[in-house]
Parts: structure tokens; C-alpha cells; sequence
């Protein structure tokens, strides 16, 4: 893992309030800064009629974006949970 990608990971956790949210519009997964070191799925994009892939296919590439993040951001000292689902 670059050195530059923890970098990044550390200054875009820093700008987002706490409460705050940010999303990753390619895989529609929208995460919250839930703790002084953590950001939280809050929820994500659904598949919808006429989109280019499966809902298959779209669960799968959030997941991988998911557990990349997950990695990347670890590496940075913050932790990516999901919610809990009620």
C-alpha cells in the first residue's frame, strides 16, 4: 500500500465533520464519521432497472469497495464498520 493512499485516507477522514458524510459516487456506498477514529456504511446504493450491471454484480462491487476502503483506511488508524441493521 502507497504511503500516499494512507495519506490521502488520513486528510479526507479529517475534513469530513463529525456527523459528517461522505460517499463514493462509483459504488454508491455512503459512509458517516461515527467516533474520533471511525467511519461508518450507512447505507447504499440500489441496484435499479437499466443500470449496466446485475444487482449481482453491483452487491459484489460494493463489497470489494467496501473491504478496500476497510483496508486503506485501517492502514491510516481508522476504523470502517457497517451499521448494524435494525
Amino acid at each position: 500500500m502507497k504511503q500516499t493512499d494512507i495519506a490521502w485516507c488520513r486528510q479526507t477522514f479529517a475534513r469530513i465533520a463529525p456527523g459528517g458524510v461522505w460517499g463514493i459516487p462509483r459504488s454508491g456506498l455512503i459512509f458517516q464519521k461515527t467516533g474520533e477514529q471511525q467511519l461508518t456504511l450507512i447505507d447504499q446504493m440500489p441496484w435499479t432497472d437499466g443500470m449496466p450491471i446485475s444487482p449481482a454484480q453491483l452487491l459484489t462491487q460494493q463489497e470489494r469497495e467496501f473491504n478496500l476502503n476497510k483496508e486503506h483506511f485501517a492502514a491510516a488508524g481508522i476504523e470502517v464498520i457497517k451499521k448494524d441493521k435494525p
